[in-house]
């Protein structure tokens, strides 16, 4: 919400409808009504959150089913990612897994060097850390 009370604006990604759905997409699909004139129109669009904005996709009515079933996808995989980061908090403790977490990360900032865009940089070290 914005200080005024209304509702912060979404950027819409794209008006395009999905041509080749991919089998698991981030987000989850919901009804939007618009109002023109007197009567209230519903179409579907998905929504995700990437670099902590917001996104929003219109998404045709014969596509819907199949782009429900892509965020549920992606959503049971990455359930299973946090079960198994779970288990593994428990059984090692959770110092451990952030210490085997930034050894990770530190052999992947070794092997990229200088290839990483300037854009991810910031201060000598990449966006994130």
């Amino acid at each position: 919400m914005t200080k005024n009370g209304n509702c912060a604006q979404v950027r819409t990604v794209s008006r395009e409808a999905l041509q080749n759905i991919p089998a698991e997409l981030p987000g989850v699909v919901c009804v939007q009504y618009v109002t023109r004139g007197k009567k209230r129109h519903a179409y579907y669009a998905r929504f995700w959150r990437e670099r902590g904005r917001l996104r929003k996709q219109y998404v045709r009515k014969a596509d819907v089913e199949a782009v429900r079933t892509a965020c549920a996808a992606r959503q049971e995989r990455e359930g299973e990612r946090m079960k198994t980061r779970a288990l593994m908090v428990a059984a090692f403790g959770m110092a451990a897994v952030e210490a085997q977490r930034r050894q990770i990360r530190r052999m992947i900032r070794d092997a990229v060097g200088d290839n990483v865009p300037s854009t991810y940089k910031q201060g000598g070290s990449i966006l994130g850390r």
